[in-house]
């Protein structure tokens, strides 16, 4: 019983922390109406990176009814926290067929959309997280570039279909794209070592998992 205490206090304590840490705004996307990225998008990934697929969803189910209960229910809710849903699926499931089942079928519906067709070379940076996806790295950093571009490519499609973006747009964004993922995964990998620092210092080592078990 006690176990179970913990471990529940433990992933609603997280889930808390992130909720607040969409406050911290990082970087402005552009053409997306004055929409800002934050902290949670880079501190989001370690839930799967710890595996934790059980936290990931209560994560996902919880932002979703705080959203409706603010807001009123639209069936457009329903999609606004999946891309960061999907993003830590890709990294807390161990099926490499869901890895690459996702980014690929975004590329499918971007391709095939009017607008999205006519700037098809954005969706070729999905390629990434299916490539990571078969080579099934150990390195952190990979693995957090192919939840990210994973974050991305749902995050894209919801807005292809939901929004009126010019394709010229979609070409503006290409060079941005790239950086901007970089650093998203460079800043999740120093996350995860931060807290793995912060275990090793805090637990009894015997107590501690080490993290090749963590990242297999």
């Amino acid at each position: 019983m006690s176990k179970f205490i913990e471990k529940f206090t433990t992933h609603y304590l997280s889930l808390i922390t992130l909720e607040l840490c969409k406050y911290l705004k990082l970087s402005f996307t552009l053409a997306t109406g004055g929409i800002f990225f934050s902290l949670t998008q880079i501190l989001m990934p370690l839930v799967g990176l710890y595996k934790n697929k059980q936290l990931n969803f209560a994560i996902y189910i919880v932002r979703t009814l705080s959203r409706i209960f603010l807001l009123g229910f639209s069936p457009l809710i329903l999609f606004y926290h999946l891309p960061t849903f999907c993003g830590n699926a890709y990294l807390a499931n161990k099926s490499t067929i869901t890895k690459v089942a996702i980014p690929l079928l975004c590329m499918i519906m971007f391709v095939t959309h009017p607008i999205g067709n006519q700037a098809f070379m954005y969706s070729m940076y999905w390629l990434i997280p299916i490539a990571i996806a078969l080579y099934k790295p150990e390195s952190i950093f990979l693995q957090a570039l192919g939840s990210t571009f994973t974050v991305h490519s749902v995050g894209s499609v919801i807005w292809l279909y939901t929004k009126q973006i010019d394709p010229a747009i979609w070409h503006v964004l290409l060079p941005v794209v790239i950086i901007e993922r970089l650093v998203f995964a460079s800043l999740t990998t120093i996350a995860f070592y931060s807290v793995k620092s912060i275990e090793n210092l805090s637990i009894p080592k015997n107590q501690v998992p080490e993290i090749a078990e963590m990242v297999k």
